[in-house]
C-alpha cells in the first residue's frame, strides 16, 4: 500500500479528532532513513502519534508532543497506564498481506488512539510525562524479557 492511500485511511479513520483539531498531520524530518514502508505521523498540543507500516504490519507508537523526544510503541503504554486492563495487540495476518488487511490494522490502531486520547494526553503532559518517562520505561524493558522467555522456552 503506498503513502498517499494509507493518509487517506489514517484520515478515515482518525476523521473526528483530525476534524474538531486535535491532530494535524505531520511531514517526517527531511533526511530521515526509513527502513519502513511509510510513516505517517499526527501531532496534538497534548502528543504525537504515528503510524508505521514495515513488512506488512502496521505499528502505532505514541510520544510527549510537540516534538517527541522518544517514540512508545501503543500495546506498551496502554497497558502500562491501565495495569494491564487495556490492550493494544497486534494481529499476525495469515499468509499474503492485502491492502484490506492494512486497512484494518489502521482502523483498529486509530480506533484505539481514539477511544484512550484523553488518557494518553495526560499521560503525556510535559510535567507528569517527564517524572512517570522512567517507568513506562522500566515496563517496556519487562514485557520484553517476559515475551521472549516466552518465545525462546
Amino acid at each position: 500500500m503506498d503513502t498517499e492511500t494509507a493518509l487517506e485511511f489514517v484520515r478515515r479513520y482518525l476523521g473526528p479528532s483530525l476534524l474538531e483539531g486535535q491532530f494535524r498531520i505531520m511531514s517526517p524530518a527531511r533526511g530521515e532513513a526509513r527502513a519502513a514502508g511509510w510513516v505517517i505521523e499526527f501531532v496534538s498540543k497534548a502528543f504525537c502519534a504515528r503510524f508505521i507500516l514495515d513488512r506488512g504490519q502496521v505499528f502505532v507508537e505514541v510520544g510527549a508532543g510537540p516534538v517527541p523526544r522518544n517514540w512508545y510503541d501503543l500495546g506498551v503504554v496502554l497497558p502500562f497506564l491501565t495495569s494491564g486492563e487495556s490492550t493494544f495487540e497486534y494481529s499476525i495476518p495469515d499468509g499474503p498481506i492485502s491492502d484490506e488487511e492494512i486497512e484494518r490494522q489502521i482502523a483498529r490502531g486509530a480506533d484505539d488512539l481514539r477511544d484512550n486520547s484523553a488518557m494518553l494526553a495526560t499521560f503525556f503532559q510535559p510535567h507528569g510525562f517527564e517524572e512517570r518517562e522512567s517507568e513506562l520505561v522500566a515496563f517496556q524493558k519487562r514485557k520484553a524479557g517476559q515475551h521472549w522467555k516466552q518465545t525462546l522456552r
